[in-house]
């Protein structure tokens, strides 16, 4: 089972059921950084992973998210911004 690894609680919980329930050998837990990601973060999914002795990947996905911003850009270029939002460190509008 392959469980991506944020660094937070939600994740833990999903990756410490997994491995009890499938077994640490069958368990692949990824952590997918980008530009909003924290060394903690990191660091976190890779102390959970050694800790529950899971195999533990990371796959930085910053590469695929520039290149959907751009494709991005293209569709929105005709479309006004009226005003910016604030987001959270996680990106969701506050």
């Amino acid at each position: 089972m392959i469980v991506g690894l944020s660094g937070g609680i939600d994740s833990a919980l999903v990756a410490v059921i997994a491995a009890d329930a499938l077994g640490a050998e069958n368990v692949l837990g990824v952590a997918m950084p980008a530009r909003h990601s924290s060394r903690g973060s990191l660091t976190d999914a890779e102390l959970l992973a050694k800790n529950l002795g899971i195999r533990h990947e990371v796959l930085p996905i910053e590469p695929a998210f520039q290149t959907v911003e751009k494709q991005l850009k293209k569709v929105f270029a005709n479309f006004k911004r009226t005003r910016r939002r604030k987001t959270s460190s996680l990106g969701c509008a506050a």
